[in-house]
C-alpha cells in the first residue's frame, strides 16, 4: 500500500468515525475538517475519493443511527437535539399536530401582528441599519396541515409564549 492509499484510508476512516459521532453535523464539514486535520497545506492526496463520494459513505452510515422518521402524528418529540430555548410549544386541533419553534429574543422581537393569516410555516421580520437591511426570522412552525383554524391554534399558541403582550389579536 503506498503512502497516498494509506493517508487515504486513514482520513476515509476517520471521516466515517465522527461521521457516526456526530450525527446531526454536516458531512461536508466533517470531511473538510478531516483532511485539513490530515494533510499539510498544498499537500495532495490522489488515492482521496473525492468529497461527495465520501459524504455519501458517511450519510449511508448514519442513516441507520439516526432516528425514524414519523409515520403519523401520534410521535413523541425528541427534544435532545432541540435546545429548549427553541422548542417552545407542540399545540393541536382536532386531527391536526403542529409544532411551533421559535427563541425568547425571536418572540421579544415579533411585536407587531398586522397581517393576515396566510400560508406559511414562519414569521419574519425585517431590521434595518442605515442602508442595509436584513429579514430575521421570528418563529418556525411545523404544521400537519394548512387549515385556517390550523394556524389560529398556532398564532394563538405564538400569542401566549410572548413576554410582554404587545400584539393584542392577530387577523383571521
Amino acid at each position: 500500500m503506498s503512502v497516498n492509499q494509506r493517508k487515504a484510508s486513514l482520513i476515509t476512516r476517520n471521516v466515517e468515525e465522527q461521521g457516526t459521532r456526530r450525527l446531526f453535523e454536516s458531512a461536508a464539514g466533517i470531511i473538510e475538517e478531516a483532511i485539513i486535520g490530515s494533510m499539510e497545506p498544498k499537500q495532495s492526496c490522489p488515492a482521496l475519493p473525492e468529497t461527495i463520494n465520501l459524504a455519501r459513505r458517511v450519510n449511508w452510515a448514519r442513516q441507520k443511527l439516526r432516528p425514524r422518521d414519523p409515520t403519523d402524528l401520534h410521535f413523541v418529540l425528541d427534544s435532545s437535539h432541540v435546545t429548549d430555548e427553541f422548542l417552545m410549544k407542540d399545540v393541536s386541533n382536532d386531527t391536526r399536530r403542529h409544532v411551533v419553534l421559535a427563541s425568547d429574543t425571536m418572540l421579544y422581537l415579533l411585536v407587531d401582528a398586522t397581517f393576515k393569516v396566510v400560508k406559511k410555516l414562519s414569521i419574519h421580520t425585517f431590521v434595518k441599519s442605515g442602508t442595509c437591511t436584513k429579514q430575521v426570522p421570528l418563529a418556525f412552525t411545523l404544521m400537519s396541515g394548512k387549515r385556517r383554524s390550523g394556524y389560529v391554534v398556532v398564532l394563538k399558541g405564538i400569542i401566549d409564549l410572548l413576554p410582554n403582550r404587545l400584539v393584542w389579536s392577530f387577523a383571521a
